[in-house]
């Protein structure tokens, strides 16, 4: 692995409390397609994904969730997880930085989780930036450690 990632792993006590100002949606190619590299590039600040983002090894619908703020009804961000062949994998996970530290992240990743175990996975895991101390704190107090 990249040194510049660190990986982490869900350890068996998690802590999630869910906002309940959230709304999930599960992914729908017709309505999201587009607008997934849209959120993409304005909550990482970064270019949009190619229109062939979803053309990637293993991708499943499935495993893409979205969050919509319920007042304002805006979407708020997204998180991407993968079924491997012996873990399930949380790719990305965004929100905009004008709904950040509100629980939206631990809400979407909470989203991915409950997806990845009903699929049978016992072991999830997660990487982030080494330098996103933000995420590496969020994802610890969820309960992911270092492998």
């Amino acid at each position: 692995m990249d040194k510049e990632y660190i990986r982490l792993h869900l350890s068996q006590n998690i802590n999630i409390k869910a906002n309940k100002n959230i709304r999930i949606i599960k992914y729908n190619s017709k309505e999201h397609h587009s607008l997934i590299p849209i959120l993409y590039s304005k909550g990482f600040n970064d270019t949009p994904w190619s229109k062939h983002w979803d053309n990637i090894k293993d991708f499943d619908p499935s495993g893409v969730f979205l969050g919509m703020d319920k007042t304002t009804k805006n979407y708020i961000g997204f998180a991407i997880s993968f079924n491997k062949n012996d873990f399930g994998y949380i790719s990305v996970v965004t929100v905009l930085p004008e709904y950040r530290n509100n629980g939206y992240a631990k809400t979407l990743i909470k989203s991915c989780i409950e997806y990845l175990k009903s699929t049978g996975k016992k072991k999830i895991i997660i990487d982030v930036k080494s330098d996103n101390i933000n995420a590496f704190n969020l994802y610890k107090k969820i309960g992911f450690i270092e492998n």
